[in-house]
């Protein structure tokens, strides 16, 4: 799941969706999400277009280490698992672990968690209940790293956040990406 893994840090750390990605490599965006989910995998000379596309050695893609910071002056290089540790427990001491470290509410209406774990530092900001979107971030040395968008709704009037926050809590080391 490493390259599953580092093309999904690398995506976002270039600001692209998974369309945007898949246009650029005249491909589906079906394959891109395969890709990033460890169902697929891309032949050598689509490595070798992500590879330019996302200014990235092959070996970046495809070994233990992806160099994942927002500035490129940092070059911070992460341990994917490192960072999917770090996320799986910031989150257990968030949202999943009902809010043991809800933050002050930065916008109307919002709940805003967060938990730092030297260098790292985990945000997680919703809206909303049956209805709700939200961002995770992940800093490193005071910068962004890693960060991800959601949104969703209930289909039943009769939901618990509780099924999240268990489903959260379960979330395996090698796909901690939601």
């Amino acid at each position: 799941m490493v390259f599953a893994d580092n093309l999904r840090i690398l995506r976002s750390k270039r600001g692209l969706t998974q369309e945007q990605l898949a246009e650029r490599l005249n491909v589906s965006r079906q394959s891109v999400a395969k890709w990033e989910c460890g169902q697929s995998a891309p032949d050598i000379q689509r490595l070798l277009e992500l590879s330019e596309v996302l200014d990235v050695s092959v070996d970046g893609l495809l070994k233990e280490k992806a160099t994942c910071s927002a500035g490129e002056e940092s070059g911070r290089t992460v341990n994917t698992s490192e960072l999917a540790a770090f996320i799986c427990r910031a989150s257990l001491a968030t949202y999943a672990g009902y809010g043991e470290e809800e933050a002050v509410s930065s916008r109307l209406g919002s709940h805003d968690y967060c938990h730092v774990q030297e260098p790292f530092v985990y945000m997680d900001s919703y809206v909303g209940g049956e209805s709700f979107g939200g961002e995770e971030i992940v800093y490193a040395d005071g910068r962004a790293m890693w960060l991800m968008n959601y949104c969703g709704r209930t289909l039943s009037g009769e939901f618990s956040g509780d099924f999240l926050k268990e489903a959260l809590r379960h979330r395996p080391l090698d796909m901690p990406f939601r």
